[in-house]
Parts: C-alpha cells; sequence; structure tokens
C-alpha cells in the first residue's frame, strides 16, 4: 500500500521522528491554505481553510518497511502534531480510494490516480485566532505582529518570524503576502532582522529595505561594469573584427541605460 503525506508548513522541514520519505516533492495536489492558525507558542502557522489561497502543496511518502496500515500513518502522524486521540477524526485527514474530494484539497482523487497512491494523510487543524476558530484577516494578522513587537515579545516575534521564512516559497498566500510587504520576511532571506539589535517596529521595517535594497545594489554595479565593458574602444575594436561591434555596442548602451533608469527611480522613491 502506497501512502502519501502532504505538507505546507513545518512538517516539510521538521517532520520530527516521522517514518517517511524525506525528499519533499514540490508537485502535490491543490489546496486552500492560509497563514490562519495561533498555535499554542504564539506562531501564525498554515493550515487548510476554504478561504485560503489555492497553490500546491507538498508531498512525501511513508516508509513502507515501517508503515503499510492507514491507522499506523494516522497514528504517527498524531503523534508528530501532538493531536489528542479524541480529536484524530477531526484533526488528521485521510483519503482514499474511491472517496470523494473534500473541498479544500480538490483535485486530490486525480491527483492521486496519476501517481498510483491509494492513501494520502494530511494535518487538518482548523484556523484559529484569539481562542476562537476562525479565520483571521490579513490585517489582524499583521496587527498581532505588530503588537508583538510593541509588547517587547522577543521569543514570540522570532518563532513567527522564523515561521514566515521557513514556510515553502510555494505556499504563497493573501496573508503571506501582506506580511511580507509589511515586514520584508521573505522565504529563504539570508538577513534576518533581529529584535535584539533594532530598537522599534519602524526602524526593523527600514533595515529590512536597506539590505534588500543592497542586494539589489550588486547587480546595478554589475550591468554597469558589463556595459562599460562592451563600449570599451579596445572591446569595439575587437568586435569590428568579427563584425559584431554594431549589436554587442547597442547592448552595451541598452545596460548602461537601465542602470540610469535604476538609479534615477531610486532618487524619485527617497
Amino acid at each position: 500500500m502506497k501512502i502519501a503525506l502532504l505538507g505546507w508548513g513545518s512538517l516539510t522541514w521538521d517532520p520530527a521522528s516521522l517514518p517517511i520519505d524525506h525528499n519533499w516533492q514540490t508537485d502535490g495536489p491543490l489546496i486552500f491554505v492560509e497563514f490562519a492558525r495561533q498555535s499554542q507558542d504564539g506562531r501564525i502557522t498554515a493550515v487548510l481553510t476554504e478561504g485560503g489561497s489555492i497553490v500546491n502543496s507538498l508531498w512525501t511518502t511513508f516508509d513502507t518497511e515501517k508503515i503499510d496500515k492507514i491507522d499506523d500513518a494516522v497514528e504517527a502522524l498524531r503523534f508528530r502534531e501532538n493531536i489528542f486521540r479524541s480529536n484524530v477524526h477531526k484533526h488528521i485527514g485521510v483519503w482514499q480510494k474511491g472517496d470523494d474530494a473534500p473541498f479544500t484539497i480538490p483535485n486530490i482523487h486525480l491527483w492521486a490516480a496519476v501517481r498510483d497512491i491509494d492513501v494520502i494523510v494530511w494535518t487538518n487543524l482548523p484556523p484559529k485566532f484569539n481562542g476562537v476558530e476562525r479565520l483571521a484577516t490579513p490585517e489582524e494578522i499583521v496587527s498581532y505582529i505588530k503588537e508583538l513587537w510593541r509588547s517587547n515579545n522577543i521569543k514570540t516575534q522570532q518563532k513567527v518570524e522564523q515561521y514566515f521564512r521557513r514556510a515553502p516559497k510555494q505556499i504563497y498566500t493573501t496573508i503571506r503576502h501582506n506580511v511580507e510587504k509589511q515586514f520584508g520576511w521573505y522565504p529563504d532571506n539570508q538577513f534576518s532582522i533581529s529584535c535584539k539589535t533594532v530598537q522599534t517596529l519602524d526602524d526593523c521595517i527600514e533595515q529590512s529595505k536597506k539590505e534588500k535594497g543592497n542586494s539589489m545594489d550588486v547587480k546595478v554595479y554589475v550591468m554597469a561594469a558589463i556595459g562599460l565593458f562592451l563600449i570599451f574602444e579596445p572591446i569595439k575594436h575587437v568586435l569590428k573584427i568579427y563584425g559584431l561591434s554594431s549589436v554587442v555596442i547597442t547592448l552595451g548602451y541598452c545596460l548602461l541605460a537601465l542602470v540610469l533608469s535604476e538609479i534615477s527611480s531610486r532618487g524619485k522613491q527617497k
């Protein structure tokens, strides 16, 4: 029996003791998902919800030598997610061949048929905000994060930031878009704004913009260098011999024009 596991959040980077193939695939079935569950430790985690954005999930399979029954797969996921046994039927999703597709995973049956998968399991925790099972608005999530800053709740803020940054890039939702826009918490960035060194939320956002601008500076410098190189007289002479001068020199001037345009646009933003 081939049993697949779907993921879109921390399972993909921290499966703990789950007996799975750790090579997560990015072409999972479509899911309706949103960063909409306020966990006990304060993180805002991604969960399936009818009001979410539709994206491809990630998936992997269970180790058939250790998991070959549906109940075993469900129990392994329940243990990892720390779900009460009394809530398993609500908070662990299970699909088998012949079942209807749940609304939040609309093409699950077609997807499974193509890959010859017999059973699919997933975490089915509901949205939750301020202790109530409901879908928070993007504005509420942004306000919640800002309040963490205002209250100097460094530990929780860092957990929230880490989750947004580590969530797979393809899990791109409305709330994630708003959080990236407000705080610069992009996935896989090399820089991270530390609450220990930044005094206020406005300082954090400003520093994030500067860091992002620095990465753009490198691209501008490279374009300028290539452009100047291509219109340098000795280079023009060599290119003329091979009949390439007009095309390549035009390219050089175009690159310099792009550089000037970028510099001009930055000047206007300031």
